[in-house]
């Protein structure tokens, strides 16, 4: 099977060595303030099989993982996916268009307007617009030290990115987290976790007001520059999280734990378990579960 190109990730050269070991659980997240009711329990769909010789379902996430064939109606879970690889496989991630001045009068009280220079204009639409990519937020990445006003300035870039022109709150929750007086001390010991390959410690030392998981996560995948081979941060939003309820999985009976910085975790090894059996890449993968939106069946 043919590789994609890597449209889920960052995209600049990558040069930090994998400091963490792959874990096999396989599982997703929910949201931060509890079970989401996005997380709906599918046992009726998830049962042991013989192929895999275990009496809990809870292995199953690891059977997949290493590419097992797990058997439910419908067929397994890699075989859904393979399918979905096939049908989307010449569907790219596009930049997203933001309006900068939605966004210029709560980045000025903070110094940071300056960011909203971030990409490139738009050829059509309102006058103004502008188009950000995740390249663009590699790019920035690359050039930001340990300064806090870079990272500050990082940060700023995926919020805009992960709001677009659809997210009328992405402008107020980035100015409470711009006021929130832990944002220094977040974003240096969060960027240190993922870098360090601890992403479960990254997950418990991320908060910021008005910043959940949807958001921090973009933040983990978008500081994560080490050596492509390691298994790098993944975004977990809501839509992700619909795919993959779609597909058949509860996070919390597959990680055997509620423990979401441990499930989060988990969820980034399973889905680059997948993408490798699959011939893509696990940001791509991740790319096409947000793409869809819950709509796994759909032609």
């Amino acid at each position: 099977m043919t590789t994609h190109p890597n449209m889920g990730g960052v995209g600049a050269a990558e040069s930090r060595a994998c400091q963490t070991e792959r874990s096999a659980v396989g599982c997703f997240l929910g949201s931060t303030g509890g079970r989401s009711t996005l997380e709906t329990p599918w046992p009726e769909l998830v049962r042991p099989s013989s192929q895999i010789g275990v009496s809990s379902w809870h292995a199953l996430p690891y059977a997949v993982a290493q590419g097992t064939q797990p058997s439910w109606p419908g067929g397994s879970m890699m075989e859904q996916l393979q399918k979905l690889v096939v049908r989307y496989g010449d569907y790219r991630q596009k930049p997203v268009r933001f309006r900068p001045e939605t966004w210029r009068s709560r980045l000025e009280l903070h110094g940071a307007a300056h960011v909203l220079s971030i990409g490139v204009g738009c050829v059509n639409g309102p006058s103004g617009d502008r188009l950000i990519s995740r390249g663009d937020l590699a790019d920035l990445r690359d050039r930001v030290d340990d300064d806090p006003d870079g990272l500050r300035d990082l940060f700023v870039a995926v919020m805009i990115w992960g709001s677009g022109t659809t997210n009328g709150r992405g402008p107020r929750y980035t100015e409470a987290a711009l006021s929130d007086t832990r944002m220094p001390a977040v974003l240096r010991t969060t960027r240190q976790a993922v870098r360090d390959g601890d992403l479960s410690r990254a997950y418990e030392q991320f908060a910021l007001s008005g910043v959940r998981r949807s958001f921090f996560t973009k933040w983990f995948a978008a500081v994560d520059d080490r050596d492509a081979t390691c298994e790098r941060a993944l975004i977990l939003d809501d839509r992700v999280f619909r795919s993959l309820n779609a597909l058949g999985w509860s996070s919390w009976k597959a990680a055997g734990t509620r423990r979401w910085p441990t499930r989060y975790a988990a969820y980034v090894s399973s889905v680059h378990g997948w993408a490798s059996s699959l011939g893509v890449t696990a940001d791509w993968l991740e790319w096409l579960l947000f793409h869809l939106n819950g709509r796994v069946g759909e032609p």
